[in-house]
């Protein structure tokens, strides 16, 4: 518990859970003194700096779309440490992906959401590869159809990650680079500024990641 506790920048569980509540969009501070610290805080989404919002078009994916009207969503990344999926629709968040590394970043924020020494987070754009098996223009998991997303963290960090969004509603971890990877060729990975490309080697059938 304290090496958990030292690592979020904070003395004790209380800390701990406040750090929490914040991220989780609870008012713990009251920013809008109305004497409630269990309501939404005024301003939840952090700032997008350089994490352009990228839209994923599942096409058809269920009965309720069609090629004309297809399910749409929007994925953008915060420098509160997350990275969100927003259904088009409606604007509702559908999931919200927080880089556990990143877990500093809350209290810093809590404790001085604006100050001229800027604290980032997932401060990147993220890149999508699907592969529609058969090719109707739908990414349907009960097709084999694939989405995945490979982003960085620019200043945020050293780190690169990789999620499988085939089924917009059931997100999961692929992997995770960074320094401390088995792989040697890792330990002197810098800050993740480049922009992922996905693309196919000549030697192999295998989608690879550069």
């Amino acid at each position: 518990d304290a090496a958990l506790h030292a690592f979020f920048g904070v003395s004790n569980e209380g800390g701990f859970n406040a750090a929490l509540d914040w991220a989780a969009g609870y008012d713990i501070s009251d920013e809008d003194e109305d004497g409630e610290t269990d309501d939404p805080r005024p301003w939840i989404l952090a700032d997008i700096l350089h994490s352009k919002p990228l839209v994923v078009n599942y096409g058809a994916r269920t009965g309720s779309f069609s090629p004309t009207n297809p399910d749409l969503r929007i994925i953008a990344g915060t420098n509160a440490g997350f990275l969100h999926m927003f259904n088009n629709a409606n604007g509702q968040e559908d999931w919200a992906f927080f880089a556990k590394e990143l877990g500093p970043v809350l209290e810093q924020r809590r404790v001085n959401p604006v100050s001229s020494q800027h604290v980032y987070g997932i401060d990147a754009p993220a890149v999508l590869y699907t592969d529609d098996v058969n090719r109707d223009g739908s990414i349907k998991v009960g097709d084999s159809d694939k989405a995945y997303l490979y982003f960085g963290l620019r200043r945020g960090g050293r780190i690169l990650y990789a999620l499988d969004i085939s089924d917009p509603d059931a997100p999961q971890m692929l992997w995770r680079i960074d320094p401390a990877t088995t792989d040697p060729d890792f330990a002197e990975l810098g800050q993740t500024w480049s922009v992922p490309v996905v693309t196919r080697s000549r030697w192999s059938p295998v989608t690879q990641f550069f």
